[in-house]
């Protein structure tokens, strides 16, 4: 499925985050609703500005960002880099947010949202290796 046909990403809307075109319904919201035990039917009956195929783009964009996504436990890694003497957080970083500048390249929006997000990803590493 071609899920660019229904989602994009607006800085104006929602800050950035992908939404359905032509609504503020975000993919994490939607997926929330999903994970709450909502049905397709219910979600649909909701919401009726949204289709069955902008549902199902939901899914196929997802499942593309998880094929390139890597998830790491932090616990591990937090040992490891401690163990190591923090030379792993570096690496892991530059390595992350290098792979956050490419995957949101596509979108023309000002390159300050994309600093802000590693700023903020940033800030969470340190709260959680404290």
């Amino acid at each position: 499925m071609n899920w660019q046909k229904y989602i994009h990403s607006d800085p104006t809307v929602l800050t950035g985050k992908p939404v359905i075109k032509g609504t503020r319904l975000a993919v994490d919201f939607l997926l929330g609703l999903l994970a709450e035990g909502w049905t397709e039917k219910t979600i649909l009956e909701n919401y009726p500005q949204l289709s069955r195929e902008a549902l199902q783009a939901v899914f196929a964009f997802t499942a593309g960002v998880m094929r390139d996504e890597s998830i790491y436990s932090l616990e591990s890694s937090v040992l490891v880099a401690r163990k190591e003497g923090d030379s792993l957080a570096p690496k892991r970083r530059e390595m992350a947010e290098r792979r956050l500048r490419e995957r949101f390249s596509h979108i023309p929006q000002d390159e300050s949202l994309v600093d802000e997000l590693i700023a903020e990803r940033r800030a969470e590493a340190e709260r959680e290796t404290d």
